[in-house]
């Protein structure tokens, strides 16, 4: 009985685990959109009340505007760095599989029980 509610909880958990991670890598724009938003709106107020100035106005507002600009260019950089380091690691996770694969059916060849019980876990999370 306790086996089987770890079992329950466990499947639970990684079912839950597998629909977070989904609709992280669905979203994944939408989620560094939002955080370059919300960077860009943080640096435009922090400026916007360092250089508030009736007599300045204008002057802050130029260089809050500049101040953006690099702001969101320096996030284009990230943006574009964290799509590279998105690709190389999917890229290495498939690679990871494939080894890992290997090893267990190998293992399992060669008549060890940890083989048989690493497939079965693969099968079981994948």
């Amino acid at each position: 009985m306790k086996d089987q509610n770890n079992h329950k909880t466990f499947t639970l958990i990684k079912e839950r685990a597998k629909h977070f991670k989904k609709t992280c890598i669905d979203h994944k724009n939408e989620i560094i959109i939002g955080s370059i938003i919300i960077a860009a709106s943080g640096v435009a107020v922090y400026f916007g009340v360092k250089y508030f100035d009736g007599k300045k106005q204008i002057e802050s507002q130029k260089t809050i505007i500049s101040n953006l600009n690099k702001v969101i260019g320096l996030q284009k950089d990230v943006i574009s760095e964290s799509q590279n380091e998105i690709n190389r690691l999917n890229n290495r996770i498939i690679v990871k599989d494939r080894f890992y694969a290997t090893m267990s059916s190998d293992a399992l060849r060669h008549r060890s029980s940890l083989g048989g019980q690493q497939l079965a876990y693969k099968r079981w999370y994948a």
